[in-house]
């Protein structure tokens, strides 16, 4: 075999083993084979023979596993993409979790919860299925908020929350914790500061959602800032998704509507006769949205590429 023969066996063999190791788009794999080739090319200059320059090489590069891994944390807007049993896995809970969350609902019938409670989820259970790396970090952000509230109301408020279906409290919590297991970044890189918005962001939609049931228990007089906070959450997330620079200035706003919640909040709860535990966890919701929601708009300030925003980032 011809020393040119031998090094592109060898390329061709160094390519297979990326491909098997993690989906890599042409552009990727071209680029990694040309570093190969042009590291052979220097070691062969040096006068080291061909067999043994393909192999320096190859282990300069890295072993093909890492290096696709890699390769598909760099060129994902939002993090690694999830392997198919993991994100399926995470799928089937969550849709069980959707379930169980509609039989039980007892809110009031208005197309909002409509959308918070099915739409919306849909879309993301869609996104997750198809292994879509914005989904999978809207999953974590939905995962981890689901067990520190559990986590806290569970302190605070035990009794209340247990109250008299403790094995409904106890499947919401066993299904949170596996799913968050399923989609957790367990290696360091795994989501990227877009991804992270999203994480963060969830935290926001969870207390703009939570208004709503402020509102129509008469908590607050000014029913328009729940609206306005979550079209500007939903927004957001629209836009840290495409990438868009108005996905900060969105995420500020819900901010500043939350806040506007909460301070309607803290002064209507000093009318009804509650615990101090049930008043720090309603305001806590609230407050850690505001917090969350301006965190969000720091971070996909910091990651946006374009004014408007792209298509491409949707399918990765």
């Amino acid at each position: 075999m011809s020393d040119e023969h031998e090094i592109e066996a060898a390329i061709t063999a160094y390519r297979a083993q990326l491909e098997a190791a993690a989906e890599i788009g042409r552009s990727d794999l071209a680029e990694i084979e040309d570093h190969l080739r042009e590291l052979v090319r220097e070691l062969r200059e040096t006068g080291m023979p061909v067999g043994a320059a393909v192999v320096e090489a190859a282990h300069r590069l890295g072993e093909p596993a890492a290096l696709a891994r890699e390769h598909a944390r760099v060129r994902s807007a939002f993090g690694a993409k999830l392997s198919r049993a993991r994100a399926w896995s995470a799928t089937a809970l969550v849709v069980i979790q959707i379930g169980l969350a509609l039989a039980l609902f007892n809110g009031p019938e208005i197309p909002v919860f409509f959308v918070t409670t099915l739409v919306l989820p849909a879309i993301v259970v869609i996104g997750l299925a198809a292994r879509l790396t914005w989904a999978r970090a809207l999953i974590v952000g939905m995962s981890s908020y689901a067990l520190l509230e559990h986590v806290i109301y569970l302190v605070l408020l035990r009794n209340e929350v247990w109250g008299e279906n403790p094995w409904v409290t106890a499947a919401f919590m066993v299904i949170s914790l596996g799913t968050f297991a399923f989609v957790a970044p367990w290696r360091r890189g795994e989501i990227t500061q877009a991804g992270a918005a999203l994480v963060v962001l969830f935290a926001a939609f969870s207390a703009a959602s939570s208004s709503f049931g402020f509102g129509y228990t008469g908590s607050l007089d000014v029913m328009l800032l729940p609206y306005a906070a979550l079209s500007a959450t939903i927004i957001s997330g629209c836009g840290i998704v495409l990438r868009a620079r108005w996905a900060a200035i969105s995420a500020g706003a819900a901010s500043v509507f939350l806040l506007g919640c909460w301070l309607q909040l803290a002064d209507s709860l000093f009318d009804y006769d509650s615990s101090w535990a049930i008043r720090g966890a309603l305001l806590g919701t609230l407050g850690l949205g505001v917090i969350a929601a301006a965190g969000t708009a720091v971070l996909s300030w910091r990651t946006a590429r374009t004014k408007l925003g792209t298509l491409r980032s949707v399918l990765s």
